[in-house]
């Protein structure tokens, strides 16, 4: 059996990651080891849908790896180098091996920044650009004031003024957003720090209706596939991601710690001002063929998500989540797929740093290669239940959170190929929302049954009300008599219950109705008591074939003489009951036994109602 390494991502759906992760589960696939990418969020993250993700991270401290990538440069832009080298140096016991962004301790696999934007500008110069702006990534980025410095070096050899620098954050908003700014500002040339940046302000300049490059020029820096599809190709540096991610894997698999340093390339195309590239007609054709592909790709895709949500959306407990999954991988030619969920349903997220996943957890669904799993208990420091390695041959996993916002309900490993498809990623949104939905509905229904209890009990003796006596006893008593039993009703009045009022107050009176309510429960423990409300009280047996009336008068004031006894109330405990049987002939419903026992306490008072 191979080593266990992992690799840290910030997503898995932007171009830039997906060819990170995608080469390393390819170059590993022919081999006995095991590679896991943990898919969360920058770290300390300010926004809390990402913030709350990067508990996936702390996963990894239960799993026996030999090995950590950490995509540096994708992870760190919120807390800046020192603060993630304390962060990584949690795993100090492995070796580890950082990408992009040099790390103290460990491994560096870098790009040469500096020298590939001072070659992107002095291209730039070429065209005789004169006035330049910069959208770079977040100043505590590493990567981000290499390329600018590389920059400005360029622009001070040939002594051109510097730039107009503007703060963005490696998202195609902040280049649209800085793009509109610098348009304003009117520079001749947008450098951006990263291709999603320069698709934002390709956009903006879209929509200020110029035309590019020949009222202004975009270049960016990744060489992503968007960058290429756009109607005016994006000139960019090409990083050698899949180098990059073979050598930090060869280098964990050498077991020696080492810095590798690699060139990027510049790849001229329309949106600097260059001419583009004139192809064959049997090339042009080639190209137009594989858009159209990728549409029709696209058109399928965005139906399947629709028919997947309307499956999805009828989901309410988890048998049905793990059907409705099932059928998802079924149909899309799945190949490994597992859903891990906590034993008792959910985790608060109170601080994702310190969170810490249980010691045991269950796989509640697991798919390998149309073989399905469920509900098998596991302890999380395998990661997954000891099994399914027997039975596993894939190489490369993807794990995932499922969270909504602070609510964690576990995770999601999904082999490299499955986390491929392009509906992959509507599926873990489902799965979250189910999961969601299935939670909101146990609560509804826990309050609904909290609520129903609250609306049928006396708040003042705990015992049922009116309400709640009658929604037992109507069920009941029916059950009895097919049953050939013998119901009963026994009506009880607490006598004085005005002149403890009057004469101490209705604190005392109060205590005066608990007090009997207590007797009552225990005289008729087996029974069905409530409060009818003020000084009534009633009482249901189901069966009284051979209990007599005059037993239960006397086992009742003999409670209440005890009591007065050792009472220290001023006022003695004093109540009067009447008792009926049912009577086939007599008693055709509930309501005419309740009114017999009514008229045989009132008779034992001396007095009719």
């Amino acid at each position: 059996m191979g080593n266990i390494y992992a690799m840290m991502l910030s997503t898995t759906e932007d171009l830039y990651q997906e060819e990170i992760w995608t080469s390393l589960s390819e170059y590993v696939d022919e081999g006995e080891d095991r590679v896991y990418f943990f898919c969360g969020k920058p770290i300390a993250s300010t926004f809390d849908d990402e913030m709350y993700s990067n508990i996936i991270f702390n996963l990894m401290k239960h799993l026996p790896m030999d090995g950590l990538i950490s995509l540096t440069g994708s992870l760190n832009h919120y807390v800046g180098p020192e603060a993630y080298k304390a962060y990584i140096d949690q795993f100090s016991h492995i070796p580890r091996v950082s990408i992009s962004v040099p790390i103290e301790g460990c491994s560096n696999v870098l790009l040469d920044n500096y020298t590939s934007s001072n070659e992107l500008c002095e291209h730039l110069m070429s065209h005789g650009y004169k006035r330049y702006g910069i959208i770079s990534g977040p100043d505590r980025t590493p990567e981000s004031q290499e390329r600018i410095n590389g920059t400005l070096a360029a622009l001070l050899k040939h002594g051109i003024d510097p730039p107009q620098i503007l703060e963005g954050d490696f998202t195609k908003k902040s280049g649209y957003k800085n793009g509109l700014a610098l348009i304003d500002a009117h520079v001749d040339v947008i450098i951006c720090a990263n291709d999603l940046m320069a698709l934002g302000a390709y956009q903006a300049v879209h929509d200020k209706h110029l035309r590019m490059p020949i009222d202004i020029a975009v270049v960016g820096f990744d060489d992503i596939e968007q960058s290429r599809l756009v109607d005016v190709p994006i000139t960019t540096v090409k990083q050698p991601f899949d180098a990059m991610v073979k050598t930090a894997y060869d280098i964990l698999k050498s077991g020696e710690t080492q810095d590798v340093k690699l060139l990027g390339e510049v790849k001229l195309r329309e949106s600097c001002g260059c001419y583009r590239e004139t192809l064959d007609a049997k090339s042009e054709q080639y190209k137009k063929q594989h858009y159209m592909n990728k549409y029709h790709e696209s058109i399928q895709d965005y139906n399947q998500t629709i028919h997947m949500h309307n499956v999805f959306d009828q989901v309410n407990t988890l048998d049905k989540l793990s059907d409705a999954i099932h059928d998802y991988l079924e149909e899309s030619l799945g190949i490994e797929f597992h859903l891990c969920l906590y034993d008792d349903g959910k985790q608060i997220i109170e601080d994702p740093q310190t969170f810490v996943f249980p010691k045991t957890m269950t796989h509640k669904y697991g798919y390998v290669r149309g073989r399905r799993f469920e509900k098998n208990s596991y302890k999380t420091a395998n990661g997954l239940p000891q099994f399914i390695f027997e039975i596993s041959y894939e190489r490369a996993f993807l794990v995932y959170p499922v969270n909504h916002h602070n609510i964690s309900y576990g995770y999601i490993v999904a082999d490299a190929k499955t986390a491929k498809s392009k509906t992959f990623t509507a599926l873990r949104r489902e799965i979250t929302n189910s999961l969601s939905r299935i939670d909101m509905y146990s609560q509804m229904k826990e309050y609904s049954q909290q609520m129903s209890q609250l609306a049928s009990l006396d708040t003042m003796t705990g015992m049922l009300n009116r309400r709640g006596f009658f929604s037992y006893a109507n069920v009941d008593f029916p059950a009895q008599l097919r049953r050939n039993k013998t119901p009963g009703i026994i009506f009880c009045d607490v006598n004085g219950l005005k002149r403890v009022n009057d004469n101490h107050g209705h604190a005392y009176g109060d205590q005066m109705i608990i007090h009997t309510s207590n007797i009552l429960k225990k005289v008729f423990k087996n029974d069905t008591v409530a409060r009818l409300g003020g000084d009534e009280f009633i009482i249901y047996k189901s069966d009284c074939t051979h209990i007599a009336p005059e037993q239960v008068y006397e086992t009742l004031h003999r409670e209440i003489k005890a009591f007065n006894m050792d009472s220290l109330e001023p006022y003695e405990l004093s109540l009067e009951a009447g008792m009926a049987k049912y009577e086939r002939g007599i008693h055709g419903c509930l309501d005419e036994l309740i009114s017999h026992a009514d008229k045989m306490l009132y008779l034992k008072k001396g007095r009719c109602k």
